[in-house]
């Protein structure tokens, strides 16, 4: 409105002298929404041509997504950008959302902002990626202690082999209670649970450690170092972390669930270096020109080449077929092609960045809603821009197809809480169901064959992750893992399927239920008699406090969107709940109570220590 305006006051004829400029002006200057840089083609594209697919490909999701609005940045080596915004700041404000003033949590990126520092550090000599990281956490020892070395790059490409931690702490309820790295650690350390340098099983601790490292190794705090060294060299000026200097007001989402939609409000973490950054969708156009450019931005190095390389060259992958897992990043390869990428999933915002080198050329896309648009999006610009990159697979089906890769195999992550993993289990397609056709394979439905030795391809669209598959063996030729380009999965047998344990844990929760209902009836009868109530309604109690504990632990994530954190409170008091059972149960079986009444205390004892050791073996407690 205040250009507006002022406009209204200008001299006639200058008024005419605008008005000529305008018109002579070329085109994409006319089409270029506020907040885009100058600049008439970003990588050999025409602006016109970035403008109709933003339009046709970003704004045309918003309302499928149900976002209020979204943000698409592409970038080129020469600095030439495209900003574009669509919708609002949020669900209740109708302020239009801003590409250099607006902040969005890019969430999971943040792992990246960690690894470069990281890899800062190891380029000044400060810390090696083969040190063994007990000797950086300043005296933190994981649990069980004496297991092989976990080594910072191990934790680089999530090969560490360790649980999640809680992302969400106790009184935790803005940034002033913030707990630091090394006080939260201290109370929530990942355990060890498989042998490092296995298979990719992407977590939040793994990067919550290495901001640790961050800080032992520089002797600053994680929030400093990264503002400092990474993002104010970056020309980043609204940049941070919740609670720093941040005055920039925040792009709110919402949380869509079947037949509604919900605001939530901001979550700070504790894990911070796993994602808890924001930035602005231009901020994140520079920091995608110095990744396309070796480290540098504007003629200043912020980050060295040989960081770079090393962010970009190390990585994992089970076959050479597959991209793999780099030392921050996600590598895919399309048409020879290498794609370095990584994305940031929030309650109520999704996000992705996209770095094509041999291109010359990054994009970021992102909305606000829990609804995703940029994996669709970034397959939608690579078929109109660049259609080698996009082409559908069409893979040479080779036989014959090895029998003993069929079966059921269970997904290497420990990205969620116990309880988010409980209630995934619980959850059709929580697995990957491998099944032996005529023609190939069908994993969870989606058709492979087979291209190679245990080595299967799905033809059709690609996918960001998922087309190509490769089974590993161990030493006796036993098929163990497998493999995606970014993720593994061990194989189970039948006892430690999903379908045993719903089984399993649905019929020991039916049997608390019925113990519940039939000491219940008890005590309602023994009234009516005028006989001893205290053994059924003792028995009753026990039930009570034992499902009570179940349902605290367990029922997180009936709330949507935390899935994804922990809160140890809520099991703490799952944890009180069924000791009172077990005390109430154990009184009354030790008691002079009627045989009936002390049987229902054993089985009601019984069946808690069976869904407990359930709830351990599957690592959800």
């Amino acid at each position: 409105m205040g250009d507006m305006k002022r406009h209204a006051l200008l001299p006639a004829w200058l008024k005419l002298g605008l008005g000529l400029a305008l018109m002579c002006a070329p085109l994409s200057t006319a089409l270029a929404a506020p907040g885009i840089d100058p600049g008439e083609t970003i990588a050999d594209i025409p602006r016109e041509a970035l403008d109709a697919f933003a339009e046709a490909e970003v704004h045309a999701r918003l309302s499928a997504s149900k976002a209020p609005g979204a943000m698409i940045v592409v970038v080129d080596r020469q600095g030439n950008r495209y900003a574009r915004a669509f919708g609002t700041l949020g669900p209740n404000d109708a302020t239009p959302l801003d590409v250099r003033h607006h902040l969005f949590r890019i969430a999971s990126e943040t792992k990246v902002l960690t690894a470069l520092g990281i890899l800062q550090l190891a380029e000044a000599g400060q810390l090696s990626l083969d040190d063994d990281i007990e000797t950086r956490l300043g005296g933190l020892r994981l649990k069980p202690e004496g297991g092989a070395p976990i080594t910072i790059r191990h934790l680089l490409q999530h090969r560490a082999g360790i649980s999640n931690i809680p992302m969400v702490g106790s009184g935790l309820r803005d940034a002033r209670d913030h707990p630091a790295l090394a006080d939260y650690l201290a109370g929530h350390a990942p355990r060890r649970m498989r042998a490092p340098g296995g298979g990719i099983a992407y977590t939040n601790a793994a990067y919550t450690l290495l901001g640790r490292i961050i800080e032992t190794a520089s002797g600053e705090t994680y929030e400093n170092y990264i503002a400092s060294r990474i993002l104010k060299p970056l020309g980043m000026e609204h940049a941070g972390f919740p609670g720093g200097s941040i005055t920039a007001p925040i792009a709110q989402g919402v949380f869509v669930s079947p037949g509604s939609t919900t605001t939530f409000p901001a979550v700070d973490t504790v894990t911070r270096p796993s994602g808890d950054a924001m930035m602005t969708a231009h901020e994140m156009g520079n920091f995608l020109v110095m990744m396309l450019n070796g480290g540098a931005y504007q003629g200043r190095q912020v980050i060295g080449r040989k960081a770079i390389d090393s962010l970009y060259g190390e990585c994992w992958s089970a076959d050479p077929s597959l991209g793999g897992r780099c030392l921050g990043p996600t590598r895919i390869l399309r048409a020879g092609s290498p794609i370095y990428l990584h994305g940031g999933d929030y309650i109520t915002s999704m996000s992705a960045w996209y770095v094509l080198p041999d291109q010359d050329l990054a994009l970021w896309i992102g909305n606000t809603s829990s609804v995703p648009i940029d994996n669709d999006v970034f397959e939608a610009f690579l078929k109109r821009f660049y259609p080698p990159l996009g082409a559908e697979n069409a893979p040479k089906a080779t036989s014959p197809i090895e029998e003993d890769i069929g079966g059921t195999y269970r997904i290497n992550s420990q990205t969620m809480s116990a309880s988010g993993r409980f209630f995934e289990l619980l959850m059709p397609g929580s697995e990957q169901i491998v099944e032996i056709g005529a023609s190939g394979i069908s994993v969870n439905g989606r058709h492979y064959v087979r291209i190679a030795p245990d080595l299967y391809q799905a033809s059709g669209p690609p996918t960001i992750d998922g087309d190509t598959l490769r089974f590993r063996r161990d030493a006796e030729g036993r098929v163990f893992e497998l493999h995606f380009n970014a993720r593994s999965a061990t194989k189970i047998g039948a006892a430690g399927s999903a379908h045993a344990a719903r089984f399993v844990f649905g019929g020991l929760l039916a049997a608390l239920l019925t113990l519940l209902v039939f000491s219940t009836a008890r005590t309602i009868m023994a009234f009516r008699r005028g006989t001893s109530k205290a053994p059924p309604a003792l028995s009753a109690t026990a039930c009570l406090l034992l499902i009570g504990g179940t349902i605290a632990a367990l029922s997180l994530p009936t709330a949507g969107p935390f899935v994804m954190f922990g809160f140890p409170p809520l099991f703490r008091v799952a944890q009180g709940l069924w000791v009172l059972g077990g005390i109430a149960a154990a009184a009354l079986v030790r008691g002079s109570a009627p045989r009936i009444d002390r049987a229902a205390g054993i089985a009601t004892m019984v069946v808690a220590a069976a869904f407990i050791f359930m709830l351990v073996r599957w690592e959800f407690l």
